[in-house]
């Protein structure tokens, strides 16, 4: 079942993310790669993939890390989902790539991708690409444009406040302090 798959990578890739445990890395990347690359559904494949993505660029494997959110958005255009909210971790995931590679104007590109195709439920993905908008426009010098993406970012997370979207919310406000 990919969608017990997913919720099994998504924990995983958490749990590296808190931890930094060498084998929650292994364990989270084998769960995303079992599902982006060994399922028939493009549904689950495309966020699997952009998943995969993301734990290797949380392991400082920026260059694996974008050929997994590539791999992604090559699938999803491949089925015509990439405009779909499907993509959006995708798009999402290699913003944060560029964003680290100070690339600003395509991580801005992949943002405003991720964006423009997430819905209102997928709280996840717009929680992230306005927490990551913040920070690029403060990069870029854009204070009033940097707070107005901070404003969007407590107004999505307000509603569960939880531990994770506080320490978002304080280190964004204290960066633009």
């Amino acid at each position: 079942d990919p969608a017990l798959h997913m919720r099994v990578a998504s924990v995983l890739q958490a749990a590296f993310r808190f931890s930094g445990a060498p084998e929650m890395f292994d364990r989270a990347l084998a769960e995303c790669v079992a599902v982006g690359n060994r399922t028939a559904h493009p549904e689950w494949a495309i966020p699997a993939r952009a998943l995969a993505g993301n734990v290797l660029m949380l392991a400082g494997r920026l260059y694996q890390a974008v050929e997994y959110c590539d791999a992604a958005l090559a699938l999803a255009t491949a089925c015509q989902l990439e405009s779909d909210r499907v993509s959006s971790m995708a798009y999402q995931f290699r913003g944060y790539v560029l964003m680290e590679w100070n690339q600003l104007d395509a991580a801005r590109d992949a943002l405003m991708a991720a964006w423009s195709i997430a819905s209102e439920r997928d709280r996840g993905v717009r929680s992230g690409v306005a927490r990551v908008m913040a920070e690029l426009e403060l990069a870029c010098g854009d204070l009033p444009s940097a707070h107005r993406w901070s404003e969007t970012l407590a107004g999505i997370v307000i509603e569960p406040m939880t531990l994770r979207n506080r320490e978002w919310l304080a280190a964004v406000r204290a960066r633009h302090g």
